[in-house]
């Protein structure tokens, strides 16, 4: 789907999970910490970790944050990202 050049621009503009956003969430099962101290930890609202985790809105800098504190890769290419500097 992603030779599909309409369909790599609505992803790329629109996607709200990514490998990075999984393997977050991935980690904190494996090590079965809930996301109510990570959130305390971080100072960020629960209900910001908790719709990332449900793939319903990507804060491209908090999955950087939430990579660095857990000691995961740091995302690279982000389209959100890149939308959010123009």
């Amino acid at each position: 789907m992603m030779e599909d050049a309409s369909f790599r621009e609505l992803f790329e503009k629109e996607c709200n999970v990514c490998t990075n956003t999984m393997r977050i969430f991935a980690r904190l099962h494996a090590e079965n910490r809930g996301c109510e101290k990570l959130a305390l930890t971080l100072g960020v609202s629960p209900s910001a970790l908790r719709v990332l985790a449900e793939a319903e809105y990507c804060d491209p800098r908090l999955v950087t944050r939430l990579c660095k504190h857990l000691d995961l890769p740091v995302p690279e290419n982000c389209p959100k990202m890149k939308n959010e500097s123009e």
